[in-house]
């Protein structure tokens, strides 16, 4: 991960308490960062107060947990975080800044479609919008045991950039014969 005057890296893992695979890949993911700066936020502590106010002040975004994409509704892409709440687009956009780096590890998490009159935004493409220079996120559904092997490789040699650990992780994860989408995860740069 990049130097930056930003805190190191905010990882947020199962805020719903429903996605044991999650809160895996949140621990992993914070012991492959330990004496980095690194901060969790899980279960009952992500809050969507909290989560604007860290974001602004983190480089590095992790979350790992329910992704939501409503096809019918063009801003309906969300996070979920506790006690039923989401942090919305329109919240990500609000933003006065984001984190350089964000991987997001839930479902449809860059998902868009074009079978409206409009193209939709995914939560990738706000996070895009809101000045995050790279991101990585699913395409499709996930099993939260593909987000964990997937963050395992991402983390796996800390300090190379985004763009060389995500083809590492792809490649690890395609040469590993793993039955899982592997593929639905993809990286994306303004």
């Amino acid at each position: 991960l990049g130097e930056s005057s930003h805190q190191g890296t905010l990882v947020v893992a199962d805020p719903r308490g429903d996605l044991p695979g999650a809160r895996k890949e949140g621990d992993a993911v914070m012991r492959a960062l330990s004496g980095r700066g690194a901060r969790l936020l899980a279960g009952q502590d992500a809050t969507v107060e909290g989560l604007r106010a860290e974001l602004q002040r983190t480089e590095h975004f992790h979350y790992a947990g329910h992704g939501a994409f409503h096809q019918d509704d063009p801003w309906g892409a969300s996070l979920a975080l506790r006690d039923d709440t989401e942090l919305t687009i329109g919240d990500i956009l609000a933003l006065p800044r984001v984190p350089g780096e964000v991987v997001l590890t839930g479902c449809e998490t860059a998902r868009t479609t074009v079978d409206r009159p409009m193209e939709t935004v995914g939560l990738a493409q706000a996070f895009l919008a809101a000045g995050a220079e790279a991101v990585v996120a699913s395409t499709r559904p996930i099993k939260d045991t593909l987000g964990r092997a997937f963050a395992k490789q991402l983390y796996a040699v800390p300090g190379d950039t985004l763009v060389s650990r995500f083809a590492r992780a792809q490649r690890a994860l395609r040469a590993g014969g793993s039955d899982e989408d592997w593929s639905s995860f993809r990286l994306m740069v303004p």
